[in-house]
């Protein structure tokens, strides 16, 4: 008898662990805002270009339809270079290119 690999059960449990890790990163990043007397309003986006779900497309999109709320976007990059953005893409550099509002890059 051979096993079986259950991709979906693989995909739920990564994605369960971006989500938490995410949510402890925007904790921290709060905590820093709060001590620093600075309004935010912090968004966690998660997607799967596999599955369809661009999270850029939803990042530019909401950042478009609630532009008045916010002075400008935080996005985190993993740091792929020329070549891995171009096989890839990059979530990053899409909304420095292509978002109305600012856009602030961290490593």
């Amino acid at each position: 008898m051979g096993m079986t690999f259950d991709y979906n059960m693989v995909n739920r449990g990564l994605e369960k662990r971006a989500h938490q890790q995410g949510e402890a990163v925007l904790n921290d990043l709060v905590g820093l805002a709060k001590k620093l007397d600075m309004p935010v309003e912090p968004k966690l986006y998660l997607g799967n270009e596999r599955t369809g779900s661009a999270v850029k497309y939803d990042i530019e999109e909401y950042a478009r339809t609630n532009a008045e709320d916010f002075d400008f976007l935080v996005c985190g990059s993993r740091g792929m270079g020329a070549i891995g953005r171009a096989l890839v893409g990059s979530v990053a550099d899409y909304l420095v290119h292509n978002s109305k509002i600012s856009t602030v890059i961290v490593k």
